[in-house]
């Protein structure tokens, strides 16, 4: 389309953006009609805007588990000419995104952090060869509870000056867990110890609150990809300017601490890590430097996440509080802290089951990052172009409202929630150890 040519009015910029949007709704509206099967049930919309209204901008996963009530285990929505299709139930969602996940291992174009530089990372990136080869880099290093083994005293390392950190000092409380991850995720990643203070902390923290606000509804991009080509000179078009700013931020925590591992290297004076480990066996740069920089923005948002409501409830429920540190001292005998070896040993069953149940109680993600199909594909009757989401399923858990960590115990545990936070198929998080 030549936009040049239409630049005859004096709201050119806002008849363009209406132009681009309509078009977009019409090829978007055309390809969905080229089917014989119907979609997946759902509220009825609106002709080219369809449920545009009907989808909330916060909290999104509480309408998609009330239309699974209404509508059944899969259901859709179709939003400015993309359809959204929406799974309630446990075994669908392993049917397809985990059975299927040739079909299902895309992801959407989400459009700001593409341009803000993220396009290149695991978290953004559509699946094909560039996609394959970091999961691959991912796996090698971490991707396995063994292979994660030569990271434990990172982990255990981190934890106790952590807590050392909230004994000396606990007021900034949620300062020091943002720092106590971030520290944990930069060794992993980059060898990288932070001091207090340190400004490559800051910066990781930045570009997570950036990451955040660039996958938000907020911009209208996100949901019309289209508009990324309208010209920056335009009104309306303040997002190219932001992405611009936050572009230079992402390659700025994308460089910096890589090129500190190869002169770390050069020195002999290098940390193991999974930069350095990569680099040795003279892996691609580029996509080391990628993976590296999206281990730190995955793990960080969800992990914090994860701590805070681990002590919230722990500061609710004083009751599972004593249990979980009645069984730390008849492990340690009260002589030292717990480490990631007696986890394995199987000698904290009550304290993994109660971080099983933060996870299924309170899920980092609650609608995770979104797939897309490949091709398009039917299931159970019905046509599915692209974009399946699965929401929080209550048949799974009885009591789901509860919080109680003996449903993970015993021959009759209910199922490990894991799966649901770490996701399905080819797209499942590769840094679930960390």
């Amino acid at each position: 389309m030549y936009l040049s040519s239409l630049a005859t009015s004096p709201n050119v910029g806002t008849n363009l953006l209406a132009l681009g949007a309509f078009l977009w709704v019409v090829i978007c509206t055309i390809r969905r009609r080229s089917r014989s099967l119907p979609l997946p049930p759902g509220p009825t919309g609106y002709p080219l805007i369809g449920n545009l209204f009907d989808v909330p901008t916060e909290r999104q996963w509480e309408a998609w588990a009330e239309w699974g009530k209404k509508y059944g285990d899969i259901s859709s929505v179709t939003v400015l000419g993309q359809t959204i299709v929406v799974l309630n139930s446990y075994p669908f969602a392993k049917e397809l995104l985990d059975g299927r996940s040739a079909k299902y291992s895309d992801r959407p174009y989400m459009s700001m952090p593409i341009l803000c530089g993220w396009g290149d990372t695991l978290l953004i990136l559509g699946y094909g060869r560039v996609f394959r080869t970091q999961r691959k880099l991912f796996h090698k290093s971490m991707g396995t509870m063994e292979n994660f083994h030569r990271f434990y005293h990172v982990e255990d390392e981190q934890s106790r000056r952590f807590l050392r950190e909230i004994l000396v000092n606990p007021e900034p409380f949620v300062e020091h867990i943002e720092a106590g991850v971030a520290s944990i995720v930069l060794r992993i990643a980059y060898g990288y110890g932070i001091g207090k203070n340190d400004p490559l902390l800051l910066k990781c923290k930045q570009i997570t609150e950036d990451f955040i606000q660039m996958t938000s509804h907020k911009f209208l991009v996100n949901k019309i990809p289209v508009l990324r080509h309208i010209p920056e000179w335009m009104p309306g078009t303040n997002f190219k300017r932001l992405a611009k700013e936050w572009k230079q931020k992402v390659k700025e925590i994308t460089d910096e601490p890589f090129y500190w591992v190869k002169e770390q290297m050069a020195k002999g004076t290098v940390e193991p890590s999974f930069v350095s480990t990569n680099l040795e066996d003279n892996e691609d740069e580029y996509s080391i430097k990628c993976t590296a920089v999206a281990m730190y923005g995955g793990a960080t948002i969800t992990t914090v996440v994860t701590i805070k409501v681990f002590f919230k409830m722990m500061a609710l429920l004083p009751q599972i509080q004593a249990r979980i540190q009645a069984e730390i001292d008849s492990v340690t005998e009260g002589d030292r802290l717990p480490t990631l070896a007696d986890r394995d040993q199987g000698l904290l069953p009550y304290t993994l089951a109660t971080l099983y149940e933060i996870f299924r109680w309170h899920l980092p993600l609650p609608i995770g990052f979104p797939h897309r199909t490949v091709e398009d594909d039917t299931y159970n009757g019905y046509f599915i172009p692209k974009g399946s989401i699965m929401c929080h399923d209550p048949r799974l858990y009885p009591n789901p409202e509860v919080f109680n960590p003996t449903r993970f115990l015993g021959s009759s545990s209910q199922l490990d929630p894991r799966e649901l936070v770490f996701g399905f198929g080819r797209r499942a998080c590769p840094g679930e150890w960390i």
